[in-house]
């Protein structure tokens, strides 16, 4: 895969992150470990095929971020950080570890978002 400016490189996991630098480690040697734009990469397809359905806007999190600091920058409230954990879960495991440089997305209504996620069960919000 060549690395563009429009494809963001998303991982599943961050533990593939590791796997990604083991398969591209003498590249990234040659490039002083920075990924460049036009570079090309070697990856494994993953076994099964991947999808995101996220809900909102997104927001690029910056060294320091928070859940509950980031849901009173876009909410006027820490009380939402949950629902910032729950419409991410593709990316957070523990909502206490995010990390700087990767895009979450935040419900506009977070309410509705919470209204809808437990009459769906799909969280206990």
């Amino acid at each position: 895969m060549t690395i563009a400016k429009s494809n963001p490189l998303f991982l599943q996991e961050i533990h593939h992150w590791r796997e990604l630098e083991n398969l591209n480690s003498e590249d990234l040697l040659q490039s002083s470990g920075q990924l460049h734009i036009g570079m090309n990469i070697r990856y494994k397809y993953p076994k099964e095929e991947f999808e995101i359905h996220v809900e909102g806007e997104p927001y690029l999190i910056v060294r320091g971020d928070t859940l509950k600091g980031i849901s009173d920058k876009v909410y006027e409230t820490s009380h939402y950080w949950g629902v910032l954990f729950h419409n991410n879960r593709h990316l957070i495991r523990d909502p206490n570890l995010i990390y700087a440089g990767f895009t979450i997305y935040y419900p506009s209504d977070p309410d509705q978002y919470q209204k809808r996620s437990l009459a769906s069960g799909k969280a206990s919000l």
